[in-house]
């Protein structure tokens, strides 16, 4: 490993600096802010990728954290963390590493969109018999997840909550379409949206 450098003109470039001070501030500002809210954080580990972080993020409890590939899910594992989410509609392909994570942890969880999703879920139980399952919902990026307001989501949710191999976590969604916001004005309405259709998604179900 190459001795780290003393002074920023001793820095080879192109390279990536963090200010962990800062970094440590905000977790706690979003660790403090979930407590006032009496909700659970879980932060995501696609963006930087490191258990330095990930530590920091989950205020040194290496608990309850998302992932969005299968190698970032088994690196974290190795290194000590539980609770992961795989955020990624699973495919039948990624079947038997999920069921070895579903195995090595207390808690893996995975995603699905589909009623493919499900059936592949449903014909191979992992060994304790039932997946830990969240529903992902579009609720207007477009990307993926099941459509907020059409009524075979409904259905595939009413699925996923009757099957006796499944346990549902519950609903996700991942707000991309606030990536072109202008200022924090249009990013805090376009997460109040997502809310209200969460929300409404949510009670079609009862």
């Amino acid at each position: 490993m190459p001795d780290i450098p003393s002074s920023f003109d001793q820095l080879q470039t192109p390279c990536f600096l963090v200010d962990v001070d800062i970094v440590k501030k905000n977790a706690e500002k979003m660790q403090e802010r979930c407590k006032k809210l009496g909700v659970k954080l879980r932060p995501h580990m696609k963006t930087h990728k490191t258990t330095e972080a990930g530590e920091i993020l989950t205020n040194g409890t290496k608990q309850r954290i998302v992932v969005s590939t299968l190698n970032e899910a088994e690196f974290f594992a190795d290194n000590g963390f539980d609770d992961i989410l795989y955020a990624f509609p699973l495919t039948e392909d990624k079947i038997n590493r999920c069921k070895a994570l579903t195995k090595r942890l207390n808690q893996f969880h995975v995603m699905t969109d589909s009623f493919y999703g499900i059936d592949i879920l449903e014909k191979s139980p992992p060994h304790n018999g039932h997946w830990s399952v969240y529903l992902k919902v579009d609720c207007g990026y477009g990307r993926a997840g099941v459509v907020w307001n059409d009524p075979e989501s409904i259905k595939l949710a009413q699925r996923i909550a009757n099957s006796s191999s499944i346990d549902f976590q519950g609903i996700y969604t991942h707000e991309g379409n606030s990536y072109d916001s202008k200022g924090s004005k249009q990013i805090k309405e376009k997460g109040q949206t997502n809310v209200e259709r969460l929300v409404e998604f949510r009670k079609k179900q009862v």
